[in-house]
């Protein structure tokens, strides 16, 4: 059995057989995939058996995930205590809050953050409480060609990164995800109220990032979230095939949907996968079929990004506008 149909059999809860498994592959992928903290949790609320250095090695990750997430998380309330009602959650904690998961169980790689208002005020609250703005371009351009503003703080030698974004979703891409259309919840993680998506738009966010934004890349631990998020919430699907037609995202959703019910038994209603087909774009499906691809991979091939991130746009003036930004990010990488 190879380490990604083992993955899935853990994440679907079935047993299998310890005979011709490479354990070492099989840890060197759940720590790419960031899994480890997940797969820990459900290795042992399960009682599956495995090699007792896999286990150690597991505890090991869960342990510094947590030490991680605990850091951020920290970070995360100082910023909401200066910003609470500027700023909506996104992913990463907002995930966290809405799927029920541990802490220490999901991998996060900084905290995610939509202005509602007062943009530039929430930039001077980040930059006083001693985080630097990362861009290589004037404020101009990095609004006018990216959806967020990074900025870094590097706290007892652990670089804590903050995405403050101006716009849900990509500057270039197909769809739109309207901030003033979003319906918002508040609820509780550890004690900390985060303001994120209602579930219904969380997984139409999710969704979108994952197969447009991403590219699939890195995403069976999305997917895993997905399934979490269907389970853990009653969802109105007649609000999910409504909106992801508004937004024009149905094809993403759908594709990610798709493979979420496919490969982890997701509860998704056959009737919505098919609506949400119906609404979709054909030739986007047809790209997306290649860009699935990479599920299990975790690393990005910039090429690929840039092929699949035009070829997947409806819009041919937004083709050339993509082209292009590349254009202007290879002039300023070379000449500066």
């Amino acid at each position: 059995m190879d380490e990604t149909s083992l993955v899935i059999n853990i994440l679907n809860g079935s047993h299998f057989s310890k005979e011709k498994i490479d354990w070492g592959k099989f840890i060197l992928f759940t720590n790419e995939n960031g899994l480890s903290g997940a797969l820990y949790e459900f290795i042992n609320s399960n009682n599956f058996s495995v090699p007792k250095k896999v286990k150690v090695n597991l505890s090991n990750w869960h342990k510094e995930n947590l030490k991680r997430n605990m850091l951020l998380l920290g970070q995360l309330k100082i910023i909401l205590s200066r910003c609470k009602d500027k700023v909506v959650v996104l992913k990463g904690f907002s995930i966290l809050s809405s799927t029920g998961q541990g802490i220490g169980q999901r991998f996060l790689l900084d905290i995610d953050l939509l202005a509602l208002k007062d943009f530039n005020l929430i930039v001077e609250e980040l930059k006083g409480l001693g985080y630097e703005k990362k861009q290589d371009y004037s404020d101009y351009l990095q609004k006018k060609h990216f959806h967020h503003f990074v900025f870094h703080k590097d706290i007892s030698g652990v670089l804590v990164s903050v995405e403050l974004h101006h716009q849900t979703d990509k500057i270039t891409s197909p769809f739109r995800i309207p901030t003033k259309q979003v319906s918002l919840l508040e609820t509780s993680f550890l004690g900390v109220k985060i303001l994120g998506f209602s579930p219904e738009d969380l997984l139409i966010h999710i969704s979108t990032h994952v197969s447009y934004d991403n590219l699939f890349f890195y995403s069976i631990r999305d997917l895993y979230d997905v399934k979490l998020l269907i389970e853990k919430n009653k969802l109105s699907w007649s609000e999910v095939i409504d909106k992801s037609k508004k937004w024009n995202c149905s094809s993403f959703v759908y594709s990610v949907l798709f493979e979420s019910s496919d490969l982890l038994g997701a509860g998704i209603p056959s009737q919505v996968l098919g609506m949400l087909k119906s609404n979709s774009h054909r030739h986007q499906l047809f790209f997306l079929k290649f860009v699935k691809k990479n599920i299990f991979k975790s690393r990005m091939n910039n090429f690929n990004k840039w092929f699949f991130g035009i070829v997947l746009l409806k819009n041919p003036f937004v083709m050339i506008r993509l082209l292009k930004n590349g254009l202007v990010f290879m002039f300023r990488k070379k000449f500066g």
